[in-house]
């Protein structure tokens, strides 16, 4: 608003006080917190009187990355959470616009920052003496020469189902491990870097059988490898020798910021593969809310100064993964990346450094 406005009446006043004067267009008024920047003023704001959730759907909303933020005045934030309401109205990088996202979640507020051993000791016992008659050795030697044919017969059939069992085994351990339970528990397995399916399937499973296929509109990556006939996303071919990867060539059609790494995620679950670019690794997968009949999860990196999740990227998984998550009851969470916040506090420090000193000037006599 007041990068809009060139009215000599707004001189003075910063896009902060901008965003609290528009309390005068809502139903709900809140007393003005001066140590706000503009994006937790109007986030204050939309807490108190918004019912469309939009704060809920900004947290799932993919942006562009190669596109600038509307310019904004100096000072007006401090991590660069201005650029989540910079073009909210346009789509995402999903073909999504805001209206489209059903969150799943709420926001509630907006924040500024030894046993000794049991030792068992055996008592001494002492050894019996049974003494037997001449009798009853007799009568069981008599019935041991009879049972010997019968047990060198079980010696040989016992090695013989041996035989045939492990003659089998091979087979057996593939058909068990190939047929996968579909009510299987899921976890996401990451690493940095990305891999062939044949040679990822065969670290996770001990072989190939053809189990792990690339997630199909799970991420920006995945838009040119979709099956024309199977929802799945196809394997990009091998680059020849000298020529840069299919996972490169996209980093660059996207336009992805230089301190983006490639990450792989592995969904046990389904057997999806999906590959990512993040700033830090993502430790936490959150469910946030619904679109097109997927859902939107949000990727976040673990603070442990301040036990804050940082949010790193947003991507797409099915539906049916709802029913197995773990519900919380509530996390802190920074829509600026880690990198960001590291950033500006370095640059804010730089100028508080070359800021001047000013003393106060002596009494006058």
């Amino acid at each position: 608003m007041a990068t809009q406005t060139t009215s000599i009446d707004i001189k003075g006043y910063t896009t902060k006080d901008m965003a609290y004067a528009a309390m005068g267009l809502l139903s709900y008024r809140l007393i003005p917190n001066d140590s706000d920047n503009v994006f937790q003023a109007i986030a204050r704001l939309f807490i108190i009187n918004d019912s469309n959730q939009l704060l809920e759907r900004l947290l799932c909303l993919s942006l562009f990355p190669e596109k600038p933020p509307v310019e904004t005045p100096s000072g007006s934030g401090s991590t660069g959470n201005e650029t989540i309401l910079c073009n909210i109205a346009d789509e995402d990088q999903y073909c999504t616009h805001l209206w489209d996202i059903k969150p799943l979640c709420d926001v509630v507020g907006i924040g500024d920052d030894l046993y000794e051993p049991t030792v068992i000791e055996k008592p001494n016992t002492v050894d019996a003496t049974i003494t037997v008659d001449i009798t009853t050795q007799l009568n069981v030697i008599s019935i041991a020469n009879t049972l010997l044919e019968y047990y060198l017969l079980a010696i040989a059939l016992y090695f013989g189902v041996a035989w045939i069992i492990s003659l089998f085994s091979p087979w057996a351990v593939r058909k068990l491990c190939s047929n996968r339970d579909m009510e299987s528990p899921n976890h996401l397995v990451g690493f940095e870097g990305t891999m062939r399916l044949r040679e990822l399937e065969k670290i996770i499973y001990g072989n190939f059988n053809n189990r792990l296929s690339h997630a199909a509109s799970s991420t920006v990556f995945s838009r040119t490898l979709r099956d024309t006939e199977l929802r799945m996303s196809r394997e990009p071919n091998e680059p020849e020798r000298g020529e840069p990867s299919y996972w490169e060539t996209e980093v660059k059609k996207l336009g992805l910021p230089n301190t983006h790494r490639i990450f792989t995620l592995v969904n046990t679950g389904n057997m999806t593969v999906s590959v990512i670019s993040a700033e830090r690794p993502p430790v936490v997968a959150l469910l946030c809310g619904r679109e097109g009949g997927m859902l939107r999860v949000l990727l976040c990196s673990w603070r442990f100064e301040n036990n804050c999740l940082c949010r790193q990227g947003v991507i797409r998984m099915r539906s049916s993964l709802e029913e197995q998550a773990t519900r919380n009851d509530w996390l802190k969470i920074s829509l600026a990346s880690q990198g960001d916040v590291n950033h500006t506090r370095v640059s804010e420090k730089a100028k508080e450094r070359q800021a001047p000193t000013s003393y106060p000037s002596p009494p006058r006599l």
